[in-house]
């Protein structure tokens, strides 16, 4: 597993030349990717083919009883099984994008205070 400073170490450089704007984008990304990587977006995701079948056949008892013995039987283990370590990395990028912006607000505020 990677650590924090690791990670620290790692944007410290690929995010040295942003401007705060770029920064706080960057910052936001992360965020959203944080959100795709949820179980409820992959819930919907796995649901997709189950409507359509349903759709185009007008079983929609088979939707409603075949997703959820899908989702709760294989789907969602797969779900942290494969998105796990992920998740881990991505909370810790976004712990440590937020405390370099911090980082930085106090060196801005120190520089505008010494000139």
């Amino acid at each position: 597993m990677i650590t924090y400073h690791e990670i620290r170490e790692k944007e410290l450089t690929s995010t040295a030349s942003y401007s705060e704007r770029k920064f706080n984008s960057y910052l936001k990304l992360h965020k959203l990717l944080l959100a795709l990587y949820s179980e409820k977006f992959f819930w919907s995701l796995s649901a997709i083919p189950f409507i359509l079948f349903s759709y185009f056949t007008g079983w929609y008892l088979f939707f409603l009883i075949g997703h959820f013995f899908f989702w709760f039987l294989k789907g969602q283990k797969d779900y942290l099984k494969l998105c796990e370590a992920d998740i881990y990395e991505l909370e810790l990028t976004i712990l440590v994008l937020e405390d370099l912006r911090k980082e930085r607000k106090t060196i801005e505020v120190k520089q505008k205070e010494n000139s």
